[in-house]
């Protein structure tokens, strides 16, 4: 069971998160899926595995490096403060030009709200206590799907936003498993996520 959480842990890591959000936001968003060609999308998933995935990977070996933080994991609360603020600043600009883009911009949107989520946590961590960083994109993914699947009337987006569900439930039982955060805390980071992506949508 131990290793099932980790599994969980590591294949829905917040950075990884918010990339197979894109990457599917990309296959069945109405106002991306056939539009783009197939080519311009592989580059796209290229663009924003290396801006949202690798380069925030690597920045926080940085500042592991430099002495900021202890281990990769963060798990002490005030060392995830500066890894959090760069990741978020990345995020933040990485959304700009697919914002700019009428046909990407949702996917804009999403980067910039889980750059804005990170943001946020900043204060609580400081104040406050860990909010679940795991959570804040599985809430948000959920309300998204589950939003833009009504608006668009898109069964395929609400299909997305109960299999968002269920794994959602997978990492936060994986998460309180392993002893990583609070009820509190995973409640705290998913209301975060939602709070903070509907009023982009």
């Amino acid at each position: 069971m131990h290793y099932l959480a980790q599994f969980f842990t590591y294949v829905f890591h917040p950075l990884f998160t918010t990339f197979y959000v894109s990457v599917i936001l990309f296959y069945v968003h109405p106002s991306i899926r056939g539009r783009i060609s197939e080519e311009f999308v592989w580059q796209m998933y290229m663009l924003l595995f290396i801006s949202i995935v690798l380069i925030p990977i690597l920045s926080i070996f940085i500042v592991k490096k430099s002495g900021f933080i202890q281990s990769v994991q963060m798990k002490n609360r005030k060392e995830r403060i500066i890894p959090f603020t760069i990741i978020g600043l990345m995020m933040f600009i990485s959304s700009f030009k697919l914002i700019d883009n009428s046909g990407l911009a949702i996917c804009g949107w999403w980067i910039l709200s889980a750059g804005i989520a990170l943001w946020l946590t900043v204060p609580l961590l400081i104040f406050w206590g860990k909010p679940s960083a795991h959570m804040l994109p599985m809430g948000a993914a959920v309300a998204l799907f589950m939003h833009e699947g009504y608006v668009w009337a898109s069964n395929d987006m609400l299909f997305i936003s109960g299999i968002a569900i269920l794994c959602a439930g997978f990492v936060a039982s994986s998460r309180l498993f392993l002893k990583a955060h609070t009820n509190k805390e995973l409640i705290v980071g998913t209301i975060l996520g939602i709070l903070v992506i509907l009023p982009m949508l």
